[in-house]
């Protein structure tokens, strides 16, 4: 995420690396939530989308509190889930396709539909 908003960004590993990024990220209004509150990646098909689906009342309700101006949904299965119900409510995702998450290969073009993305939000650029 942080490579697709922000130019050169210096990448640190280790115990906190993130907390400062995460800290830029919210000052510049860009909250990262996750659908799974438990960790679902090892989980079959099927108990996967259970879970997922399990949250996305609560998710819609904390996107809603944050009142964005525009919302991207990362991941196939995360858009397949959310991007009708979150329609439904008024909240505003911004493309109409996946995004795929920037794993496993998929940086790039996670990067190019990512900034694609964003960049239809007025006041908003990536890098």
């Amino acid at each position: 995420m942080v490579r697709a908003l922000y130019e050169d960004p210096s990448l640190a590993t280790g115990p906190n690396a993130k907390t400062p990024w995460l800290a830029k990220l919210k000052a510049d209004g860009v909250f990262l939530i996750d659908l799974a509150a438990e960790p679902v990646n090892y989980q079959e098909a099927r108990e996967r989308t259970a879970a997922l689906r399990r949250n996305v009342e609560q998710t819609i309700a904390l996107a809603s509190s944050l009142a964005p101006e525009g919302i991207v949904l990362v991941k196939r299965n995360v858009f397949e889930v959310l991007n009708q119900p979150m329609r439904f409510t008024g909240l505003p995702v911004i493309h109409e396709d996946f995004i795929p998450f920037p794993g496993s290969g998929q940086q790039r073009r996670f990067r190019e539909r990512f900034a694609k993305a964003i960049n239809s939000i007025d006041g908003f650029s990536t890098k």
